[in-house]
């Protein structure tokens, strides 16, 4: 048996070892890493993501060529959490900051004057409805809980959603743009269970 390897980008903003660890529960070796030789070589990268969109942006922002280039090569991106936000154009966190730019849209936060009876940050277990059955990352799930931990969500063209959930307004939970081979959800599936090991072992097998 041939295992998959995975490099979790280690940009100081992270829940790496659980991420880690969940990711070798489905059978993959996992190198949490700055090292460029090793994100190289890796078959699929992980952007983890835990903290705020600019302290992400501005360690991550001298690698953002190489990053470029890994997605030139169509190599097997997934975003958790914040590490799917940083994919947008902008957030509106901490002011007008840009993102990464390698998808359309922008991060917003939560208005709290429409969740009626919700506190913000959204945490805790919420229904992921997916929109697009076509999508590998979602195989053989339809309706399922994952957890959540955010107060911020992305807005972003229809085509690149894949999930939705519902927290006073629906936002996507889930995206992704299959021609760039890239994949992000705003829950977290290291901490979600046997549903959550489905998506990284439905990750790897796209690896």
């Amino acid at each position: 048996m041939i295992h998959k390897k995975i490099a979790v980008f280690d940009y100081g903003c992270g829940n790496l070892k659980s991420i880690k660890k969940g990711f070798e529960k489905v059978g993959a070796i996992v190198d949490i890493t700055t090292d460029k030789r090793l994100l190289k070589n890796a078959d699929g990268i992980i952007l983890p993501g835990v903290g705020a969109f600019k302290t992400a942006i501005c360690k991550i922002k001298k690698d953002l060529s190489f990053i470029y280039d890994l997605i030139d090569d169509k190599k097997p991106l997934f975003g958790i959490c914040l590490g799917m936000q940083i994919l947008m154009e902008k957030s509106m966190e901490g002011g007008l900051i840009e993102g990464f730019g390698i998808l359309p849209g922008k991060v917003v936060k939560f208005n709290k004057n429409i969740l009626t009876g919700l506190k913000v940050p959204h945490m805790g277990w919420n229904l992921v409805e997916v929109k697009n059955k076509k999508n590998p990352i979602f195989l053989g799930i339809n309706k399922s809980y994952f957890y959540f931990a955010h107060s911020y969500y992305v807005r972003t063209n229809n085509e690149y959603v894949i999930c939705e959930t519902e927290y006073g307004v629906k936002f996507p939970s889930a995206i992704a743009d299959l021609k760039k081979n890239i994949y992000g959800v705003q829950f977290h599936p290291e901490k979600s269970g046997n549903e959550g090991l489905k998506i990284l072992h439905n990750f790897l097998e796209i690896c």
